[in-house]
């Protein structure tokens, strides 16, 4: 999910002169992104847009069809374009556009992670970035916290209701995670307060949603520690990477260092802490993909 973040940064609106249709494909992008950051709110907070804070999204089916209509409905938008009347920059971010879309409905009609990967549900990260980063005044994160640990307890239950024959390797990784990200609840979250200006009364409610959200990440933990899977599946994707898959997910990653060069040389927008992020992204991605062939043979 962090790759389509990077997707993001690197389609930020930028000047344009040309008249149509690079002009119409351009407002189109504004409208793609502003749309994705709705979508995926936790991702918009980690890349520095924060209308998004209070929210924290709830990976149930209405959740995951919100999802494959967005990618529907983009990609007939897409349709309107006649990509080989526009720019070699906008041909470029129509094709990733396009293959983003695409991979994304693999990922949850194909690749169903959510079903098997318990480690991707961990709240912890999320909060730790709002009392991490200095993006706002402490008071201001703090007042996002309490509202996004209303989410907590049911983002846990409907991983409960996901989850069939998950891995032995991701089973492990979520108990370990979530365990050890919990102290943002505890001391990390108890010095915070003692810093901000809230009054006793909000703190105190802070603390109870912890307090409550910690009960969700324990019972998730013992949960997984008790499931009865005596047969776990296998960690590698198999045979759902058929050569066509293969590609989408190749491609859809190939272009990024190169888009990453493009990002920090041509595009103004680019500030010094995209640059830092960029850079990481690109190296992560390059990691990941030494080790893709032992997931999909």
């Amino acid at each position: 999910m962090k790759k389509l973040f990077l997707l993001v940064v690197l389609l930020l609106p930028f000047a344009c002169s040309k008249k149509d249709p690079n002009q119409a494909f351009d407002s189109f992008k504004d409208d793609f992104i502003n749309n994705l950051w709705k979508m995926y709110p936790e991702w918009a907070s980690s890349a520095g847009y924060h209308h998004y804070d209070s929210i924290l999204t709830i990976n149930n089916q209405e959740y995951r069809d919100r999802q494959l209509k967005f990618a529907d409905d983009v990609l007939a938008q897409l349709a309107t374009f006649d990509v080989e009347g526009l720019s070699k920059n906008n041909k470029t971010d129509f094709r990733i556009i396009e293959n983003q879309l695409k991979s994304l409905k693999w990922y949850i009609n194909e690749e169903r992670s959510y079903e098997w990967d318990p480690s991707g549900y961990n709240v912890t990260r999320y909060f730790a970035e709002m009392l991490g980063n200095n993006y706002d005044s402490l008071d201001a994160r703090l007042r996002n916290f309490k509202l996004r640990l209303a989410f907590v307890p049911a983002i846990y239950d409907v991983a409960k209701n996901n989850i069939k024959n998950p891995t032995k390797e991701h089973t492990e990784l979520a108990i370990a995670q979530n365990l050890g990200g919990s102290s943002v609840f505890d001391a990390d979250l108890k010095a915070a307060l003692e810093k901000s200006h809230l009054s006793d009364s909000e703190k105190q409610e802070i603390l109870n949603g912890s307090a409550i959200a910690v009960k969700a990440i324990n019972d998730y933990v013992e949960w997984l520690k008790n499931l009865d899977n005596q047969n776990p599946r296998t960690f590698r994707l198999g045979k759902i990477c058929t050569t066509k898959n293969l590609s989408l997910i190749f491609n859809r990653d190939i272009p990024l260092m190169g888009f990453i060069r493009r990002q920090l040389t041509g595009r103004t927008t680019c500030t010094k802490k995209w640059e830092k992020w960029l850079i990481n992204c690109g190296q992560n991605i390059l990691e990941q993909r030494k080790n893709l062939s032992t997931r999909w043979s």
